[in-house]
C-alpha cells in the first residue's frame, strides 16, 4: 500500500519468525507475558503477483500485532529501497555496477533531440526521422564513470490515427566492479548537484534503475537489470519547469568540456566540502526559515575562506611573539583568562573573509562593501546576540526581506566558488548570471508593504 507520508508500506498477515517472549512473575502468583519482534529486517525477498522478483531493503517495523486467539498477528513494514527483478541474499550483497536516475528539468538542461521533423503544406505532409542520441560519458576514475544517457519509448505497432515516440534523458553512474548502493547513490547525488548548478534549482528524482552482477543457472556471472524505488521522500520538492534560457548553463554550453568539468567536480578538494554541504543542504529545503538560509550560506563562505587561506609560518610566529609579550604584563588568574581570549583572536573577521572571497572572484557586482557590512552585522547579531548592533540593522518591517535578498546573493556567491573551482571563468559566469537573470529572479521587492 502507498502512504502519503512514507511512500510504500508492506502489510503482512503473520510474522516471519515467532516473536520472542518473556514471562515475568507478578506478586500474587500472576504472570505477565511480553512479546518482542525485530525493529528492522535488513533484506526481504519474494515475488509480485505478476511473478517478478522483488527485494526489500532495510525494512523498518512500524507496528505489529501479537498472534492471539488463533490469529497469526501482522507486521507493518517500511522499506528503504524496493528492487524489482533481482533477489539479494544479504545487505552486503546489495551492490550495483550502474545506477541511472531520471530527474526533473533534466530534459530541458540536456536540450538534445534525436528528432528531425520536416513539414510540407501543399499537400500537408509530415516526415519524422528519429535517431537515438549517443550517450555522453566522462571517466571520473579508473573504476567510475558518469554519463548522460537517452531512453526512447514507442511507437506502438498500430499507428492508424496517432503515433507517439518519447525520448527521456537519464544520468548514469557506472562502477567496476560495483559499489554498495548508498555509495553509488551518493555519487549520483554529486552528479545531479552539478547539473542543478546549471538549472538553478535542485533536481527531483522521478525514476531509478540499475544493474548488478549476478549468476545465472549455469554459474556464469551476468549483468542483471533492475527497477528501483528509493522509498524516501526527496528533500527538494517538485517545482515548476525551468526554461533552458533561464538556466545558467546547459549541456550544449559545456559539451566540448563536459568530461573536464565532471572530472574536476568529482575531484574537488576538502576545502570545498563544507561549502558544498551547507549550500546544497540549504537549497534543497525551500521551506527553511530565512534566518537559517542566510546563516547557513554566510557560514558556507566563511568556512570556505577559513580552509583555503591559511596564515604563513612567519605570521603565526609574529602573532605568537606578540601574545607572549602581552602576557608578560599580567599574572595570576588574569593571565590565564587573557591567554584563552587571545587564543580565540586568530584570523580575520567574518566580514573580512566575505570581502576576500568577493574580491578573489571579482564579484563586487554581486555584493557591495555595504552589502557585506550589513550581512556581517546581521550574522553577528543572530549568532552572538550583540544588542549594540540593533541600531545598525534595518527596521523590522523590511529586515527579513533584506535578509532574504542577502541570502540570494550569498547563494550565488557559493555557486561562483563551486563553479570556478570546477573550471568556469569568473568573467564568463558573470555574463551568464546577467543573461539568465540568476540573481534578479529570486530577489523580492524591499519597498513593498509587509
Amino acid at each position: 500500500m502507498e502512504n502519503e507520508e512514507r511512500g510504500w508500506l508492506l502489510e503482512l498477515d503473520g510474522h516471519f519468525d515467532a516473536p520472542g517472549s518473556t514471562s515475568t512473575l507478578q506478586p500474587g502468583g500472576s504472570s505477565t507475558l511480553t512479546w518482542t519482534s525485530p525493529e528492522k529486517f535488513a533484506i526481504l525477498v519474494g515475488t509480485t503477483n505478476q511473478g517478478k522478483l522483488i527485494s526489500l531493503v532495510n525494512c523498518m517495523v512500524l507496528g505489529s500485532s501479537l498472534p492471539f486467539g488463533g490469529s497469526r498477528g501482522n507486521l507493518r513494514l517500511w522499506p528503504e529501497s524496493i528492487i524489482y527483478g533481482v533477489h539479494f541474499e544479504s545487505i552486503d550483497d546489495f551492490r550495483l555496477t550502474s545506477l541511472s536516475v531520471r530527474y526533473s528539468n533534466l530534459d530541458a538542461w540536456v536540450a538534445t533531440s534525436g528528432f528531425d521533423v520536416k513539414v510540407g503544406y501543399e499537400p500537408y505532409s509530415v516526415q519524422i526521422r528519429y535517431v537515438q542520441p549517443a550517450s555522453i560519458e566522462s571517466r571520473v576514475s579508473d573504476a567510475l564513470s558518469a554519463s548522460i544517457d537517452f531512453a526512447v519509448s514507442g511507437p506502438s505497432l498500430s499507428a492508424s490515427s496517432m503515433i507517439s515516440v518519447v525520448q527521456q534523458s537519464w544520468l548514469t553512474i557506472k562502477s567496476n566492479p560495483g559499489l554498495p548502493f548508498n555509495e553509488i547513490l551518493l555519487r549520483m547525488n554529486w552528479l545531479a548537484d552539478f547539473v542543478s548548478l546549471g538549472v538553478g534549482e535542485s533536481l527531483v528524482p522521478l525514476e531509478m534503475s540499475g544493474s548488478c552482477n549476478a549468476q545465472d543457472q549455469s554459474g556464469a556471472t551476468v549483468s542483471a537489470q533492475m527497477e528501483l524505488i528509493y522509498n524516501r521522500k526527496p528533500l527538494a520538492s517538485n517545482r515548476d519547469d525551468i526554461a533552458s534560457w533561464e538556466m545558467l548553463f546547459t549541456l550544449n554550453d559545456i559539451r566540448p568540456r563536459f568530461g573536464d568539468f565532471i572530472a574536476a567536480w568529482f575531484a574537488r578538494d576538502a576545502a570545498l566540502q563544507s561549502l558544498y554541504i551547507l549550500h546544497f543542504g540549504t537549497i534543497r529545503s525551500p521551506s527553511m526559515h530565512v534566518e537559517h538560509r542566510f546563516l547557513n550560506l554566510f557560514q558556507a563562505i566563511e568556512s570556505y575562506d577559513r580552509r583555503t587561506v591559511l596564515p604563513s609560518s612567519e605570521e603565526l610566529r609574529r602573532r605568537s611573539d606578540r601574545i607572549e609579550r602581552i602576557l608578560t604584563l599580567v599574572d595570576g588568574s588574569d593571565k590565564q583568562w587573557l591567554k584563552r581570549r587571545l587564543k580565540q583572536s586568530n584570523g580575520p573577521s567574518a566580514m573580512d573573509r566575505i570581502k576576500r572571497v568577493v574580491a578573489n572572484l571579482k564579484a563586487d557586482w554581486l555584493l557591495t562593501p555595504e552589502d557585506i557590512a550589513l550581512a556581517a552585522d546581521l550574522r553577528n547579531y543572530h549568532t552572538h546576540f550583540d544588542p549594540s548592533l540593533e541600531q545598525r540593522l534595518p527596521p523590522m518591517d523590511v529586515r527579513y526581506r533584506i535578509m532574504h535578498n542577502l541570502a540570494v546573493r550569498l547563494r550565488v556567491l557559493c555557486e561562483l566558488v563551486l563553479l570556478t573551482a570546477t573550471g568556469f571563468s569568473a568573467d564568463d559566469l558573470r555574463n551568464r548570471m546577467e543573461r539568465s537573470r540568476r540573481v534578479q529572479r529570486h530577489l523580492v521587492d524591499q519597498s513593498s508593504s509587509p
